[in-house]
């Protein structure tokens, strides 16, 4: 394993191990789950290479995009874009969306309960409405009932709930327009989880603000923080988080993470079970990562895909539903380009040639594919006749 500083304090810095410095790859294709925390509600979009983007799932509150509401379906929709624009990157809340598009700007729809669409109300939205920011976004990320986006000038703006400060405006209140993450610049990538949130800076820092109660802000405290506090990190080529967990992947292919490990999420073992406080080297030769509430996948530069955790309903995807604290191989895949876990138990991923495979829990139609029952499975399931990357 590489060796990364134990100080637990505050003021912590991390050493990123060495290996081969490359650029992470950029996949043409991606895919969003939704942080619902629960059985019921998951959905799923993909952004496919040609800029469209496919829904599925729990619809409900509309997050189909394509103008209507309804029961989870399996059938496959096709998200409404504003007329002749592509989407560049999606992302997935609890029951909301969001869409980079490819002239900069960010548009919402789905559930809006808590103004998490950013749209200056608590209406619920069926199809794509455009987000009123100063400058085009290049990046956006989904919390469960929140929302992120980074503009060209490296500022952040957040919106949605702020019931510990995931808004990263040193308030309280809920926002339902986008209100400017305090001290904050210079940043190119953000990831959020249920309630808190990641950003890194073009220097290859990453700060972190919201909930901590599992320390999944890297900064050793176990406190909530409703401004950006550092993590120590440096180096850092890309984070991602899902439910209370966090991860870094360094220009040199190692990853860090931080955060819940009360299921072995972070693979390291019976010899760690508490939730770790500050950013842990977990392992190296490592592209993406992804989390749900309870597990964790990692993506490898192999294009191979491992997982640990909870097994609720196969999502660990080894064919069965044994839980593991050390990472092992998901069954079947192999050059896997784009990934992800959320709902409660079920997770997604986008082989090379555009098949797209789903496993573990399938309550509200995750699958795509009507001959699934919804208990699910724990081997990965490709998605039948459809293609991510046509």
């Amino acid at each position: 394993m590489p060796s990364v500083s134990n100080d637990h304090s505050t003021s912590s810095t991390v050493t990123v191990v060495a290996g081969e410095v490359a650029a992470l790859p950029k996949a043409a294709a991606d895919v969003a789950v939704s942080d619902t925390g629960v059985i019921t509600g998951g959905f799923v979009l993909v952004r496919r290479s040609n800029g469209s983007v496919a829904s599925w799932g729990h619809a409900v509150d509309g997050q189909r995009g394509d103008g209507t509401a309804g029961a989870a379906t399996d059938t496959i929709s096709t998200v409404t874009l504003p007329a002749g624009r592509i989407a560049k990157a999606v992302a997935a809340g609890g029951s909301h969306a969001m869409a980079l598009l490819d002239d900069g700007s960010v548009v919402t729809w789905g559930l809006n309960d808590s103004g998490q669409l950013g749209l200056g109300d608590v209406t619920t939205r069926s199809t794509p409405t455009k987000v009123t920011l100063d400058r085009p976004a290049v990046a956006i990320a989904a919390g469960r009932l929140f929302s992120v986006a980074v503009l060209d000038d490296g500022r952040v703006f957040t919106w949605g709930a702020n019931t510990i400060g995931q808004l990263g405006d040193d308030g309280r209140i809920a926002q339902s327009v986008p209100v400017r993450v305090k001290d904050l610049t210079d940043v190119i990538e953000v990831a959020a989880g249920s309630e808190h949130v990641l950003a890194l800076k073009r220097d290859g820092s990453v700060w972190a603000w919201g909930a901590n109660g599992s320390g999944q802000l890297g900064d050793g405290s176990f406190k909530a923080s409703r401004v950006p506090v550092s993590t120590g990190l440096s180096g850092i080529a890309r984070v991602r988080a899902g439910g209370n967990q966090s991860f870094a992947v360094s220009a040199r292919r190692a990853i860090y993470s931080f955060g819940e490990s009360g299921d072995g999420q972070l693979g390291l073992g019976d010899a760690i079970s508490t939730d770790i406080g500050v950013p842990t080297a977990i392992a190296r030769a490592v592209t993406d990562a992804a989390a749900g509430d309870r597990m964790a996948l990692l993506l490898g530069s192999n294009g191979l895909v491992s997982s640990a955790g909870s097994n609720e309903s196969g999502s660990l995807g080894d064919g069965g539903t044994t839980a593991r604290k050390i990472f092992g191989a998901v069954n079947v895949l192999s050059n896997v380009v784009a990934l992800d876990s959320g709902g409660r138990s079920f997770s997604v991923a986008i082989v090379a040639d555009g098949t797209t495979y789903v496993w573990g829990d399938n309550t509200t139609k995750h699958f795509a594919n009507s001959a699934i029952a919804a208990a699910g499975t724990g081997t990965p399931t490709a998605v039948p006749n459809f293609d991510a990357i046509p």
